[in-house]
């Protein structure tokens, strides 16, 4: 058994030492970014659940404050991870048609899971001021989309088969028109309005899977020049941050975009998509292995649920910046939010180390014993469904 046990190990490290770690670097990178933006999104926003709001730095309105402009753009990071994660499990997915369900099942209990353990913990250091309406969201993290990344993901993966198989349909014309058409729709007219033709993010991840595919079939040397990437990252970091503070300064004279600060604060941003397509090619060509940066990597999922869990996210983040501003003032306001962004960053790794080497452990043991119930129930559905007329 201890042979067996053995030669698992080092299969399992073989497989995470074969991983490209420059896109597992990328990942790492991409979710240090959004807890910086998360962090800045606590800083900038009133929270109705905590007795004080005296920390809070309003820039939902122009002004001509520098530190307010870069306030707006850090709260763009957040949009800048979230598209290099897509975009790092696009690449992959289109190559792999195959949908697991224990894998989707044990994001699922994973997810409850976390959310579970955390809700007790606050439960016991600060019972009598929780809010129900939180509580009963803790309990039911997938069906609130307390962690919207986590449920669209959850949405999106069984349906990438399906995908798959309608881009392996297409003609190089077709598929060309196809994405121009939903580049147009749900990145273009979407980051101008926000409202037309009924996006969503779900909408917004088929474009931008479309749009790799087509990428990733035909486009395959602009996808692997240096130049054109590096010309990319450029125009996507001088676009993102052109906009903001052009609409930020441009408010500070006409009325109708007073209060248009956080206008382009958008995932469809197709600057931020072009930065993340960029950053990606560059840190996919780098020749890079690390087995610590794979097991990092690895984690990145527990670190996003763990680190913008709800109940961290709406008592303990406002917590830290109300005691740092009433300790420490704001004159070194961007040390404070990169010293805790990192300190956020470091307690999600750790407590995802520690969720990996204990609870993960459980939550694979239900995933094996409840996935056969689920299949068995589906199974029946499906014996009764079919004859019918």
């Amino acid at each position: 058994a201890s042979k067996q046990a053995s030669k698992q190990a080092s299969k399992q490290a073989s497989k995470q030492a074969s991983r490209n770690s420059g896109i597992e670097l990328l990942k790492i990178l991409a979710i240090f970014f959004i807890v910086i933006s998360h962090v800045t999104q606590t800083l900038t926003s009133q929270n109705t659940y905590v007795p004080w709001n005296d920390y809070v730095i309003d820039i939902s309105r122009a002004s001509l404050d520098i530190t307010n402009i870069i306030l707006l753009v850090l709260r763009t990071f957040g949009s800048f991870g979230n598209s290099v994660f897509f975009i790092s499990s696009a690449w992959f997915l289109l190559d792999n048609d195959n949908v697991s369900a224990k894998k989707e099942l044990k994001m699922i209990v994973d997810i409850w899971s976390i959310s579970a353990l955390l809700c007790i913990v606050a439960w016991f250091i600060r019972y009598e001021n929780l809010s129900t309406k939180l509580l009963v969201k803790q309990f039911f993290p997938t069906l609130f989309g307390n962690n919207w990344y986590m449920t669209c993901y959850l949405l999106f993966y069984p349906a990438h088969k399906i995908i798959n198989k309608t881009l392996n349909s297409m003609t190089q014309s077709e598929m060309l028109r196809t994405t121009s058409a939903l580049v147009m729709l749900y990145i273009i007219l979407d980051y101008v309005s926000g409202a037309f033709f009924f996006p969503s993010s779900l909408i917004l991840w088929v474009t931008i899977y479309f749009a790799i595919a087509y990428a990733k079939k035909y486009l395959g040397k602009s996808m692997e020049n240096l130049r054109v990437n590096i010309l990319m990252i450029m125009i996507g970091l001088v676009g993102n941050v052109g906009i903001v503070a052009m609409t930020d300064i441009a408010g500070t004279q006409i009325n109708f975009l007073q209060n248009k600060t956080m206008h382009w604060h958008s995932d469809c941003s197709p600057f931020i998509i072009m930065m993340a397509v960029g950053f990606f090619n560059l840190f996919r060509m780098c020749n890079l292995s690390s087995r610590h940066i794979n097991y990092i990597s690895r984690l990145s999922l527990f670190i996003y649920i763990i680190h913008e869990n709800e109940m961290l996210r709406t008592y303990y983040r406002p917590l830290l910046w109300h005691e740092i501003f009433n300790r420490f003032g704001y004159d070194y306001l961007f040390l404070w939010i990169l010293g805790l962004s990192i300190l956020v960053f470091t307690f999600g790794v750790v407590a995802s180390i520690i969720y990996h080497y204990t609870g993960e452990k459980v939550t694979k043991r239900i995933t094996d014993w409840l996935l056969p119930k689920i299949q068995q129930a589906y199974a029946l559905y499906e014996k009764k469904v079919l004859p019918l007329n």
